[in-house]
């Protein structure tokens, strides 16, 4: 057996070994893509379901009755943050806002007081008007 010839099958081998890793490290590299890819989109896919789903919430309070004419009507003072965000123009962050503002200082005397709430103008008061309205609480000690 020639020297060269021995050489040249080793080199062979060692080509082929090479050749094998490699394309299991392509495999591993090439399915590595595909699960980020298929994460990635799944991600999008929840995410729009999720966005779809807490933007679905009704832009007018719901009727109390299908014999009752009146909308049902949101009390400043007493319901949580859950009844507010449900008025138009109010979601989440500023119901707890309303919330917070009404713990700390106490009820409120009219719906204009809500201006006293960060992000709550005018506007917004006028908006609301038809769904919201504010109970009188006495405070202990009155």
């Amino acid at each position: 057996m020639n020297n060269s010839t021995g050489q040249a099958a080793g080199d062979s081998l060692d080509h082929s070994v090479k050749s094998e890793e490699t394309s299991v490290g392509d495999r591993l590299a090439r399915d590595r893509r595909f699960l980020l890819c298929a994460g990635a989109v799944f991600l999008v896919v929840m995410s729009w379901q999720y966005v779809a789903r807490v933007s679905s919430r009704p832009s007018q309070l719901a009727w109390k009755s299908s014999t009752d004419s009146q909308p049902l009507q949101v009390d400043i003072n007493t319901d949580s943050w859950v009844e507010l965000s449900q008025l138009d123009g109010i979601g989440p962050a500023l119901a707890h806002r309303i919330v917070e503002w009404r713990r700390t200082h106490g009820p409120f005397d009219s719906l204009e007081d809500l201006q006293r709430v960060s992000g709550i103008g005018p506007a917004t008061v006028e908006k609301l008007r038809p769904f919201a309205h504010v109970s009188k609480i006495s405070v202990q000690g009155d």
